[in-house]
């Protein structure tokens, strides 16, 4: 919203509300001339930027292409979710099980689109981890269950 609408609508709400006078007015005139500042001050943040966003803020793109690779620290391989995702979670004694697909990883829990991933269960044990795959169908919510016992998981 420009500073003139925000002009506009502090005076409405000012005679609205039974003011109007020179007082009110002034009042009305420095919170514009105020919220007029900020935006330029923004408009100049905003100016060395792309697609909207702050200078030295990655874009919408850069920072969905940080998480599909793991470098957000949650998400990983096609972590973004969205209408195709699956929700796949982890339950039992692992501490950690992530799925993995061409050199990219999603630990769980996390929505991944549909397709065939290898997982990897960790346990606290510190043994070495335990791997197998999974095959997500859209629509169709997938768990890892693991059980330290047996250093196994099952997924269903």
């Amino acid at each position: 919203m420009r500073a003139s609408s925000l002009f506009v609508l502090a005076l409405l709400s000012t005679t609205a509300c039974g003011g109007g006078d020179q007082a009110s007015m002034e009042t009305v005139n420095r919170r514009v001339t105020s919220l007029e500042r900020r935006i330029g001050e923004l408009e100049a943040e905003l100016a060395g930027g792309k697609d909207g966003q702050a200078k030295g803020s990655p874009t919408k793109a850069e920072d969905e292409d940080k998480r599909a690779h793991g470098e957000h620290g949650k998400g990983g391989d096609h972590a973004k979710g969205g209408k195709d995702g699956v929700p796949v979670t982890a339950e039992g004694d692992a501490t950690q099980v992530v799925l993995r697909h061409k050199q990219k990883s999603a630990p769980l829990p996390a929505e991944i689109p549909p397709g065939t991933y290898t997982w990897e269960a960790t346990f606290a044990d510190a043994g070495p981890p335990v791997s197998g795959s999974i095959t997500l169908t859209a629509g169709t919510p997938a768990v890892v269950a693991c059980t330290a016992a047996t250093r196994s998981c099952v997924t269903r």
